[in-house]
């Protein structure tokens, strides 16, 4: 809605034209999220923003693993990603450290404690405070203040 010369005027304006994609504002990890989507036309743009955002063929299908809402598939992926040397394993195994089950946020801390990184360190560091499962919390004490 936009207002008109005359302020007491309320007009609709299409506003289609002022971004290249509906999810172009969406932070990455959102469109991911938007993946797991049982809506098709949700799934099929999410998947066209992120082929515009640069992702590969691979990339999509790692990414719609990441979205499953199949807690065993998220496993699967993070048990695969570790060794793989065509993709960079380390943002995707930082969003599974966001992941809403307490194992695989477990299980994907333990291959990020490997990387001597700072930016690493300083995204599990920041985990600390949003993190509610005890078990993880000393996790991710021991792994920061390892460091």
């Amino acid at each position: 809605v936009t207002k008109t010369a005359d302020a007491t005027s309320l007009a609709v304006m299409p506003t289609r034209h002022l971004t290249k994609s509906p999810y172009e504002t969406f932070d990455t990890k959102s469109v991911i999220s938007l993946l797991g989507s049982n809506q098709a036309d949700v799934h099929d743009l999410a998947v066209e923003e992120l082929v515009r955002r640069g992702l590969n063929n691979e990339e999509i299908r790692v990414a719609n693993q990441l979205a499953s809402p199949v807690v065993e598939v998220r496993l699967g992926l993070l048990e695969s990603i570790v060794n793989r040397t065509d993709i960079d394993p380390r943002p995707w195994l930082l969003w599974l450290a966001e992941d809403p089950q307490s194992e695989v946020r477990m299980r994907a801390i333990t291959p990020l404690a490997t990387m001597d990184e700072a930016s690493v360190n300083q995204s599990l560091r920041r985990r600390l405070p949003y993190e509610h499962d005890p078990t993880v919390i000393a996790h991710l004490k021991r792994v920061v203040c390892v460091r």
